[in-house]
């Protein structure tokens, strides 16, 4: 099952990396990263980008997960924020339930 990591953020550059490296280690399909950054003033965009996610313009919370909504493609939708860690296994598990 195809899955939309969607991750509003703003000014998250020492947690996002955190996140994004979380999700590289994860298994169970195809995994699109979209991260809505809010006009971050530090590197979180650079960040974004070297984990090769889409980035896009966002809000705080909600606007942030409607506008990566609005540009994913996954069968799914997951929406994490910026300072959460993933178990490995964590998103396999969860997509096997929602089938």
């Amino acid at each position: 099952m195809d899955a939309s990591i969607i991750i509003p953020a703003y000014n998250e550059e020492e947690r996002l990396p955190r996140l994004l490296d979380d999700i590289a280690h994860q298994s169970g399909g195809q995994l699109e990263i979209i991260v809505a950054d809010a006009g971050s003033t530090d590197r979180t965009r650079d960040i974004a980008s070297a984990y090769e996610a889409t980035v896009v313009d966002g809000g705080l919370p909600a606007a942030g997960r409607n506008a990566g909504a609005a540009v994913a493609t996954g069968q799914v939708l997951v929406f994490l924020d910026a300072d959460v860690r993933l178990p490995r296994r964590f998103l396999r598990n969860a997509l096997a339930e929602m089938k």
